[in-house]
């Protein structure tokens, strides 16, 4: 019966959640599929270079049981190249410069909670490969080379401490 089939479809998508395959130069980008996503959802990055011109922002939240995640592909080499995302003001150590202006000069700006990252490389960000404000994420197995910052940092603000945040077999050089 197609009703009880579109029914079973529908649950299944919300007990396993949904697959987000990203390919450079396909129709939905990183950003559209991190937007997307929700609880017990994973995007795919299949291997090549993604060119970026800004940052990629995380704001939403997996949950304990079903984080979000990104992933390579396996077997493959995603490369976030962020060689165009915007320089950050001159005077970004200064009183006064907020978020909002270091935020696209960084590869991911990351805000979420419960999210696994796995197998990518972020380069050349103009700041910070990832700057992370959250708690319970996963990264693994990244590689963040030739960023002008640090390749992950993991900062507290306004009186939130990030806490339970994993880092697990990552390279920064």
């Amino acid at each position: 019966h197609p009703i009880t089939l579109l029914f079973m479809v529908l649950i299944a998508s919300t007990i396993f959640g949904t697959n987000y395959d990203i390919t450079p130069n396909g129709t939905m980008t990183i950003q559209e599929a991190v937007s997307a996503a929700v609880a017990g959802d994973t995007i795919y990055l299949a291997g090549g270079m993604y060119m970026l011109d800004t940052s990629i922002y995380v704001g939403k939240s997996g949950t304990q049981n079903n984080p979000i995640c990104l992933f390579a592909k396996p077997g493959e080499m995603p490369i976030l190249d962020c060689s165009n995302n915007p320089a950050p003001p001159p005077d970004h150590d200064l009183p006064g410069v907020g978020e909002e202006d270091l935020a696209p000069a960084l590869g991911i700006y990351m805000k979420g909670n419960w999210w696994h990252f796995k197998g990518f490389t972020i380069q050349y960000a103009p700041y910070m490969g990832i700057k992370m404000y959250g708690s319970y994420n996963v990264f693994e197995c990244l590689t963040f080379t030739r960023n002008k910052g640090t390749g992950l940092e993991i900062c507290g603000d306004y009186g939130n401490s990030p806490s339970h945040n994993l880092v697990l077999n990552c390279d920064s050089y």
